[in-house]
């Protein structure tokens, strides 16, 4: 009873934490902050080299939206390629 009671209580607070860290990056990081941590992810869950030379926008709010140009994804071994764009 004491465990549901504390997830009750956890919850709600742990929602709300991670709310205002994204609030707060929102603010904070620009544009090309958030291109670097496109990449980083790509590198370090996809294993493969991301770049993206053309102009990249990422729009926060009720509606999420990724604008970016000239895309290149590439698997670390050489086993696939893909391009998108110029």
């Amino acid at each position: 009873m004491k465990s549901i009671l504390r997830l009750v209580l956890y919850l709600p607070a742990i929602v709300l934490a991670l709310a205002v860290m994204v609030t707060g990056s929102s603010f904070v990081l620009d544009n090309e902050d958030y291109r670097s941590a496109l990449i980083w992810a790509a590198d370090r869950f996809l294993d493969a080299s991301l770049e993206i030379k053309g102009p990249f926008e990422l729009s926060l709010g009720r509606e999420t939206s990724l604008t970016a140009g000239d895309v290149s994804l590439q698997a670390n071994d050489g086993s696939y390629s893909l391009a998108v764009g110029e």
